[in-house]
């Protein structure tokens, strides 16, 4: 439940690079969705690690995209 500004904004932008960059360097990521939104977007969790490749570990202690989004300023919540 966050919301990134559009991607022809400045932090917008700076968002998805930061997702760019850091998804570039894992080998797979867990996505967990919830429903799709009034957009037609899907709303989801996202987690993934640089180290562990067991989905059930990834889910307990792995990192969680959508709060690093937040703890840097790039989204909001929703």
């Amino acid at each position: 439940h966050i919301d990134s500004p559009p991607i022809d904004e400045k932090k917008g932008y700076e968002a998805f690079e930061f997702v760019r960059d850091q998804l570039a360097r894992v080998p797979f990521v867990l996505v967990r969705t919830h429903k799709i939104d009034v957009f037609g977007r899907y709303v989801a969790d996202l987690f993934y690690s640089f180290t562990e490749k067991d989905p059930a570990k990834i889910f307990s202690t792995g990192r969680y995209l959508n709060q690093e989004l937040l703890d840097k300023g790039l989204a909001r919540l929703v």
